[in-house]
């Protein structure tokens, strides 16, 4: 759907851009949300995928002698490659909705989310992320930073929420709209802050309390800061805040604990790396943006489910790891 009105233009003329296309929203109603919503699910489509793919490795012909009860080498070659074809696809098309919703904190946040899955999986894939980090990086400084293109300066622009301007005096137009609305309510939401840091304003009082710390040009609180960070802390106070981050903290200890512990399978591995890629995403994004609407919170909740899983035993157990068992239990 997204790529449907991504081509078509099929949406709000105020979502049209590069004069031909239109930034794709879903059934969210805006491009963010439904980037951020993509941005939770692809890095586990990723990890999916490098798992369907070390399957259908394995079940090359001739790699291993099969047990006897194992199938054909040749169907269960066909089926693993089926498998890590479905996820390619699924991958893809993902990635390709979250490209056409024009959200460039989705962007940082799944490049982030996709890194952590990809260089976690193992040693070598750990040392080809540096390489290609590494390589990114030179090819960024030799060309003067993110000039490439339409994609590139949309890239480059997230520089601006840091450039110190001043928000009550900036001309504003169609380009900087976007950074400039956001750094106004962060600056409302640092307003917040000072004026109860410890117990914050209440929670859910942040658009009750907005028109007495907004900006003058900047009266409408659209309902949070654009930052879950500032918004916690201008709510539930420096406590809330702290417990908000360990949560998330906690919840990824629990995959990478799981992802890591030696009685998990590769689909369990996979499973826990992917949902860690999906709270990194959330974390990266959620300096832009509050993602925890239009019950992504209630996905977030299923992906976390996920790591409450206790891990697979193995399947096949010789006497040797049943005696091994045994005798350390």
């Amino acid at each position: 759907m997204g790529l449907y009105q991504f081509i078509t233009q099929s949406g709000p003329p105020a979502f049209q851009i590069l004069g031909r296309f239109l930034r794709a929203y879903g059934t969210f109603r805006q491009p963010n949300p439904y980037a951020g919503y993509l941005g939770l699910i692809l890095p586990l489509a990723l990890s999916l995928f490098w798992w369907a793919l070390a399957q259908m490795v394995a079940a090359w012909p001739g790699r291993f002698t099969p047990s006897p009860r194992a199938e054909s080498p040749r169907r269960s070659f066909a089926a693993a490659s089926a498998l890590a074809a479905a996820a390619l696809v699924v991958t893809a098309l993902i990635a390709a909705g979250a490209l056409a919703s024009w959200s460039r904190g989705a962007w940082l946040g799944i490049g982030a989310g996709v890194v952590t899955v990809t260089a976690l999986r193992s040693r070598r894939t750990f040392g080809l992320s540096l390489a290609l980090a590494g390589a990114l990086t030179v090819l960024l400084l030799a060309r003067g930073g993110f000039d490439t293109g339409a994609l590139g300066g949309r890239l480059a622009q997230v520089g601006d929420y840091l450039g110190g301007f001043d928000v009550a005096t900036v001309e504003v137009n169609d380009d900087n709209f976007a950074v400039v609305e956001r750094v106004a309510h962060w600056v409302a939401a640092q307003r917040m802050i000072a004026q109860a840091p410890w117990q914050g304003v209440g929670v859910g009082n942040y658009a009750a309390v907005y028109p007495q710390v907004a900006l003058p040009r900047w009266q409408d609180p659209l309902g949070h800061a654009h930052n879950i960070y500032l918004n916690t802390w201008a709510e539930a106070g420096l406590p809330g805040l702290l417990t908000y981050v360990l949560l998330w903290l906690l919840a990824a200890w629990q995959a990478v604990r799981l992802a890591y512990d030696r009685q998990t399978d590769a689909l369990g591995r996979a499973v826990a790396l992917g949902v860690l890629g999906a709270i990194v995403h959330l974390s990266i994004h959620n300096l832009f943006d509050n993602l925890l609407v239009q019950r992504l919170y209630l996905h977030m909740a299923l992906l976390l489910a996920l790591l409450a899983s206790p891990p697979a035993a193995p399947r096949d157990q010789g006497p040797a790891d049943t005696a091994t068992r045994q005798r350390s239990v």
